[in-house]
């Protein structure tokens, strides 16, 4: 069984984190790590709820589990975003979580996304983002909690359920399109948006006729193990600085072997030597090839 990750958005009531972790573990979910987004503090209630939620993990094991734990602040560029207000303000809500769930997939975890706390619109860019990485193993929830109760632990007066307290998560049904779709979540590349999800979709169904699979698989023989790694990263929608990352190379080096892919790519297609191979066309040649084989 993967390690499990529960992502939690955050307001101004930090037991709902709390709540859902203490549900998840009650049936039998293997948490091992807690992950917190959410805004830039500007409120006391939100930086109290901060405050309570360190307490809790701090201060040695959770309820006696070892638990790893973490906040992720949101950030428009290099600061901090106090509020969801534009456009740019959503896109950039969109891509925290985007990179989030691709960073904990590529770590093979299964993910529990639970949406019950903070901004309501927080919580729908999360489960949009959701939309195109979760797999069949993640799930998102929302937290039930009886309005009595809810006065009764309001602000984290009590952050964990008690029996008979009725509080409860509700799965909610969602499909994983990245998961129906592999091409799809492949060409969510690091340009793309909430909004990006149509003509996403519309290229992910497109057929890959005989020749052009035959010329991939000419192009993916002709290459180191390392250049095949490369290759199906940029498929599968990374930018070399993050395929530098995840492969942990220099930029330099990813450059060099994207190169060389270009290359065979142009030698293959018949095409000029000084012709430009970009990546939208790597993306739409082998982002249908590269979605029917294990990374290499």
């Amino acid at each position: 069984m993967p390690k499990a990750t529960l992502v939690a958005t955050l307001g101004g009531q930090p037991q709902v984190v709390t709540f859902a972790l203490d549900l998840l573990r009650e049936s039998g979910h293997p948490i091992a790590e807690v992950i917190v987004v959410h805004l830039h503090p500007t409120s006391v209630r939100l930086r109290d709820a901060l405050e309570r939620l360190e307490c809790e993990f701090r201060g040695g094991p959770y309820c006696d589990a070892a638990i790893e734990f973490r906040f992720l602040l949101v950030r428009r560029g290099e600061d901090p975003l106090p509020d969801i207000r534009s456009k740019a303000d959503a896109n950039a809500v969109w891509h925290t979580f985007r990179h989030l769930f691709r960073e904990l997939k590529g770590e093979h975890r299964a993910i529990h996304l639970c949406i019950a706390g903070g901004r309501r619109l927080l919580g729908y860019l999360a489960m949009s983002a959701a939309l195109f990485i979760f797999d069949h193993a993640d799930t998102i929830w929302h937290l039930y909690t009886p309005e009595a109760v809810q006065e009764q632990v309001r602000d984290g007066r009590r952050m964990h359920p008690m029996p008979g307290d009725g509080a409860r998560l509700v799965m909610v049904p969602f499909t994983p399109l990245g998961a129906e779709f592999p091409a799809l979540w492949s060409l969510v590349g690091p340009g793309a948006g909430p909004l990006s999800a149509t003509p996403a979709l519309t290229r992910a169904r497109r057929p890959q006729d005989e020749e052009e699979r035959h010329k991939c698989q000419e192009v993916w023989d002709r290459l180191t193990r390392r250049q095949r790694q490369v290759l199906w990263l940029i498929a599968h929608g990374l930018s070399v600085r993050d395929i530098a990352h995840r492969l942990q190379i220099t930029d330099t080096t990813a450059k060099s072997h994207r190169r060389a892919i270009a290359g065979h790519v142009r030698a293959i297609w018949g095409l000029p030597a000084k012709s430009r191979i970009t990546t939208r066309m790597l993306v739409h040649h082998f982002g249908p090839f590269c979605q029917h084989l294990d990374p290499p």
